[in-house]
Formats: C-alpha cells, sequence, structure tokens
C-alpha cells in the first residue's frame, strides 16, 4: 500500500471512529445497542447455537470484524499519539522555558545575570546577544559590564566596557609586558582606564620581565601618578620573579614600590608577590597577603622588612606569610647567624596562614617567635615533611607553628597541611588549645600509615575532623584513627568527620570505619588553594 493510499484509508477509518468515539462521550463512555447494526444485539440474544441462520452469522462476523478493525486502529493510534506527545514535548520545551522567562520580572532577570557575571565575565557579551530584551537588560545593568578581565585583545571593548558601567565600581585587572601579542598589554588597559579611576574597587597588576626595565617602571610611575583611588578595597601586585636580581632596589625604589604613594583611604586587602612591600598609608587595611621571594642570602633580612611592613598596619584581622619555592633550603640557612627579629604583636589578628613548605623548623622558628597574636581564630600552615621525618621533627614543626608565648584560648579552626608525602602521629599541644572546634589534616597524594593524636591529651571542645587530599588512605587507617580518636576521649563528642580527596577509597568502607551517621564523603579536592 503506498503511502498515499494509506494515508487516505487512515483518514476515512479514523472519521468512522472520531463519531463512534464522540457517540461514546455523550453516553459517558458507555457503548450501547446503538452501535450496533439492524438490531443484531437482540436477534442475538433470541437466536439459539442450535439454530440455522446464515445471515445472522454473517452480520455478526462482519460486526465483529468491524469492531477488531477500530480496536486496532485505536490502539495503533494511540501508539502514535504517545509518540507525537513525547516529540512535541521535547520540542516545545525551549518554548516553555522562553514563555518562563518571559513571565520574569526585568529585576530578577537582572540579578541572574549578575550571578552568571561573577562565574564568566564574558557572559554580559553573549547575554547581549540573545534577543532585544536580554540585550536592552544587559546593557541597562552596569555591573555587568564592570569587570576588566586580564585576557583582553581589543582596546575598543574595553572602552565599550567602560561607558557601559556607567557609575558602577570598577573591578581592573592588567597583564603588564605580557610576551604575547594576542592580548592587550596592561599598558594600554590602564590608559584607558585612568579617566575611569576614581570607580575601581578591585585592582591586580600582573607583571613579566619588561625588555628594559627603567623604561618600563618610568612609563608605569608616570601612569600610575595619575591615578585616583578613593574607592579601592583590594589590590594586589604581582612582580616579576626575579626582578631584583637585575635592579638596585634602594636606588630605584620609587619606580618599583610605585603604589606607595598612592593614597587609597578604603583599602581593606593588599597582596604582594615576590617583592618585600614599603609602608603606605593605608587606616582601613584589614587583611595582608605576602608572598616573600628568600632572593636574598639572608631571608630574615627579607622578614625583618616584611615585619616593619606589618607594624604599621595594627588593625589587621587577617594575614597570610608565604615563602617561594626558591627559598634557600635549610642546609644553607643552618650557616646564617642566628637573629632575633623584632616582635611584632596583633592584637586583632583572627586569621593566619603560614606557608613554608622548603624551610626546616629551625629556619623558621625565629620568624614565629616574632609573631604574637592573642586573639587568633584561625590558623592554616602549609609546611614541608618527607617520608623520612621522625616524630620529634614532626613535634618541633608544632611547636613553630605553635609557639609557646602565645596563647590559643580563641582559637576555633587549626589546618595542618604537609606537603608533600606521610602524614605520621603527632602531638597536640592539647592544654593550649581548650576551645578548639574544627581541626583539618591535609596531606596531598600522601599515604598515611599511621594517623592519630599522640599518647595523651584531649580536645574538649573538638566537634569536626577533616582529612584532605589524602589518596591513599586505607579502611584500617581509619579504623586506626577512630581508635585514636575513641582512646583520647574524643569520639563521644565528635559530629563530623570529613573525608576529603580519599579517591582510592571505596565510600561503603569509610562508613564501615567511621560510620555513616558522622561520616561526609567529599571525593575531589583542589591541593593548590590556600587562601588567607
Amino acid at each position: 500500500m503506498s503511502k498515499q493510499k494509506r494515508t487516505e484509508v487512515d483518514m476515512h477509518s479514523l472519521h468512522a471512529l472520531t463519531d463512534i468515539l464522540s457517540k461514546i462521550e455523550d453516553d459517558g463512555g458507555c457503548i450501547d445497542h446503538r452501535l450496533w447494526d439492524n438490531g443484531l444485539q437482540s436477534r442475538l440474544k433470541k437466536a439459539k447455537p442450535s439454530d440455522n441462520d446464515d445471515g445472522l452469522f454473517y452480520d455478526a462476523k462482519t460486526t465483529l470484524r468491524k469492531f477488531k478493525g477500530m480496536s486496532d486502529l485505536l490502539s495503533t493510534l494511540s501508539e502514535s499519539l504517545h509518540r507525537n506527545v513525547s516529540v512535541l514535548e521535547s520540542q516545545i520545551k525551549p518554548y516553555v522555558l522562553y514563555h518562563g522567562i518571559s513571565r520574569l520580572s526585568d529585576d530578577i532577570l537582572s540579578f541572574i545575570f549578575e550571578l552568571a557575571h561573577e562565574v564568566d565575565p564574558n557572559s554580559s557579551t553573549h547575554l547581549s546577544m540573545v534577543n532585544r530584551r536580554f540585550r536592552n537588560l544587559a546593557i541597562g545593568s552596569p555591573r555587568l559590564w564592570s569587570k576588566i578581565p586580564l585576557w583582553e585583545a581589543s582596546l575598543n571593548k574595553v572602552e565599550l566596557q567602560l561607558q557601559r558601567s556607567k557609575k558602577a565600581p570598577l573591578d581592573v585587572n592588567v597583564y603588564l609586558w605580557r610576551p604575547d601579542e594576542l592580548y592587550l598589554d596592561g599598558i594600554e588597559v590602564l590608559s584607558a582606564v585612568i579617566p575611569h579611576s576614581d570607580r575601581i574597587q578591585s585592582l591586580s597588576m600582573y607583571m613579566e620581565t619588561p625588555p628594559d626595565w627603567m623604561e618600563a617602571f618610568t612609563m608605569l610611575d608616570a601612569l600610575c601618578s595619575a591615578l585616583q583611588l578613593p574607592k579601592l578595597e583590594c589590590l594586589s601586585i604581582t612582580y616579576p620573579m626575579f626582578l631584583l636580581d637585575s635592579v638596585e632596589d634602594d636606588e630605584y625604589a620609587y619606580m618599583i614600590h610605585f603604589y606607595s604613594t598612592w593614597n587609597m583611604p578604603n583599602l581593606r586587602t593588599f597582596s604582594i608577590y615576590h617583592l618585600t612591600p614599603r609602608p603606605f598609608n593605608a587606616p582601613l587595611l584589614t587583611t595582608v597577603i605576602l608572598h616573600l621571594t628568600g632572593q636574598r642570602a639572608d631571608i630574615y633580612d627579607e622578614t625583618r622588612q616584611a615585619l616593619q611592613f606589618l607594624a604599621a598596619f595594627p588593625m589587621l584581622s587577617g594575614l597570610k606569610l608565604a615563602y617561594g619555592r626558591n627559598v634557600p633550603l635549610g642546609s644553607l640557612l643552618a650557616e646564617l647567624p642566628r637573629v632575633e627579629l623584632p616582635c611584632l604583636e596583633l592584637p586583632l589578628l583572627e586569621k593566619f596562614t603560614l606557608v613554608a613548605s622548603d624551610l626546616e623548623p629551625s629556619s623558621l622558628e625565629p620568624i614565629t617567635n616574632a609573631l604574637a597574636f592573642p586573639n587568633i581564630r584561625n590558623i592554616t600552615s602549609v609546611i614541608g615533611i618527607d617520608s623520612h621525618s621522625s616524630q620529634t621533627e614532626i613535634d618541633q614543626w608544632l611547636k613553630c607553628i605553635l609557639p609557646s608565648h602565645n596563647t590559643y584560648m580563641h582559637l576555633e579552626n587549626f589546618t595542618f597541611k604537609i606537603q608533600p608525602e606521610d602524614l605520621k602521629l603527632y602531638t597536640l599541644p592539647y592544654d593550649k588549645l581548650p576551645n578548639l572546634r574544627h581541626l583539618f589534616l591535609a596531606t596531598p597524594g600522601a599515604v598515611p600509615i599511621e594517623m592519630g593524636f599522640g599518647p595523651s591529651g584531649k580536645l574538649p571542645a573538638l566537634k569536626t575532623v577533616e582529612l584532605r587530599g589524602v589518596d591513599g588512605i586505607t579502611g584500617f587507617g581509619l579504623k586506626r584513627f577512630r581508635t585514636a580518636l575513641e582512646e583520647q576521649g574524643h569520639w563521644e563528642g565528635l559530629e563530623k568527620v570529613t573525608l576529603v580527596g580519599c579517591r582510592e577509597l571505596e565510600k561503603d568502607i569509610a562508613e564501615i570505619a567511621i560510620s555513616k551517621e558522622r561520616l561526609e564523603w567529599v571525593p575531589y579536592w583542589n591541593r593548590y588553594i590556600t587562601n588567607v
């Protein structure tokens, strides 16, 4: 049967079936005698099986064949309708979504746009190309255009963003003296931003080593002198790694430390990488991130300058002190004369992060002994311990991180990150940590064999323990860990044990070792996040 003929037959049968269904609908869904031809129903009731009535048999057989055909057609039609409904539902979803979005108010839709912009700064451009309403809302939302990205290839786009951002606070990221020509150099971006510098709320500057550092910093100093930064709250500067190898710091400090002359009355956060900072005027500064390089032979001299800088900001509540990968190893530092650094007390400091994965405890001790923070609440440490480290060496690290001259009555969170090898048994100074509630132990890529809290002591306020990045941990190791908690009396008051990044361990095994009620399972972890 050809497609055309089959269609005609289907349509004819469909019309007949529609008539019958209409009659059924009129009768409330019941099939009655009106659908039977020539009183067939009454004739069949009166007839007997022994009667020889060819006409009745023929009429009944014809009617039965017709009803079976309609039944088959109805089944086929039902299957076809279900398929069509599924296809129609899948095709109509974008229209349903579109009409659902059309019911959202402009304020709600603009707020959604801003959330998307936080994730992807380029979303503002994409949203403005969807339709007329999206374009009008995107262009009319200044915050969508307020972030100048680090990787920008068009000066026209930067100028367009500055225009559309209107009076919104700006988040500016510039890459100075970049080696490639695919993107704009930071000098061009800064030149375009200067007329709008009074709106800058966050400024991040990344620098490569310039071909001619004297000419480059002279130009940068001239540009920066035109900046007006009354609303600046966050400043981050990343210098070239080996800048000091070719620059006489004392002679050209006014150019290298160009930021020190800026007027930043609202600055809250300051980050500097690969250079010891110089003091500047920022009365509201509360958070400092210092990444020292150790380029000089004596890192204590670099630390002394850092402490002098920090002393100018007694209102600090957050501090991160990090020593870079090119810091001389302990064998070299051991040859340096032992010094006493000036003591720095930060009475309002609540959060302290120390990154010293290339230092030894004996080298770090003069640095930590110089810091006093009586009201500290959160300590994070990233240190270097190899698989051959002894129990004594680990305890020395803990004494450096938690020196005896400090009090830790307010300490609630302690993070102990070991790079790159083993986490072994160690002893916490329990008597100094009466209010410690959260303990975070991190060993990226490590295979911990023994875990515990040492031979004695108890943390009375401990509620949560988190193990991060212990890829090779086993069910047996977890069981020993729980046993140590039970022996120390911590298990009863413990509310949660979190395992992060234990990719080689099955969750059900961890639930047996720890207990399903107290286990929190997080399979992945970014081991490089170390924020203040």
